[in-house]
């Protein structure tokens, strides 16, 4: 696994995350009806994309919530966790653990949140960890290149939806 210079599909991405939910309104994504899963337990809540991710019944996430589109070709999963580790500790070993096939286009490590954008060519990922007083919440996504265009404003909204609960654990 090694760093790449940035690419174009990444630079779309990182733009997406860095100017306003009025670009959306540019692409061309489906109406798209949310619903919101809530982790009491960890404390935050996410909004999906109920027509595009299904939740995967009887999967063994006690912890959170694993979403695949009808096709399987995209992962969605989010969960929370208790720390073992610092979030510098938590970073490095998430970008460690990437198979040599992953290429990181952009990752960064800020206060309490660190994330992490790549490919291995045929798919796009994203992971994004932040720490709160009693725990970690874990967001990623995985999504075809070739379907780039529709999920990268699906990955935007759902990632600004994860929220803590109101009254849950307070963020340092």
């Amino acid at each position: 696994m090694k760093h790449q210079s940035f690419r174009p599909v990444v630079f779309s991405v990182l733009f997406f995350f860095l100017t306003p939910t009025a670009l959306l309104a540019q692409n061309k994504t489906p109406d798209l009806k949310f619903k919101t899963y809530h982790n009491v337990q960890y404390g935050f809540s996410l909004n999906y994309p109920s027509a595009l991710l299904e939740q995967i019944k009887g999967a063994n996430v006690a912890d959170g919530i694993q979403l695949r589109s009808k096709n399987r070709k995209v992962k969605a999963d989010v969960w929370g966790a208790h720390q073992g580790s610092t979030i510098s500790q938590s970073y490095v070993s998430s970008i460690k653990s990437l198979p040599s096939t992953e290429n990181i286009y952009f990752s960064q490590l800020k206060d309490n949140i660190y994330i992490v954008i790549g490919s291995n060519n045929k798919d796009l990922f994203f992971r994004m960890t932040t720490y709160q007083k009693e725990g970690s919440v874990n967001f990623q996504m995985r999504y075809p290149v070739d379907e780039a265009k529709l999920w990268m404003p699906v990955l935007q909204l759902m990632a600004q939806s994860l929220q803590p609960l109101p009254g849950s654990i307070k963020q340092v």
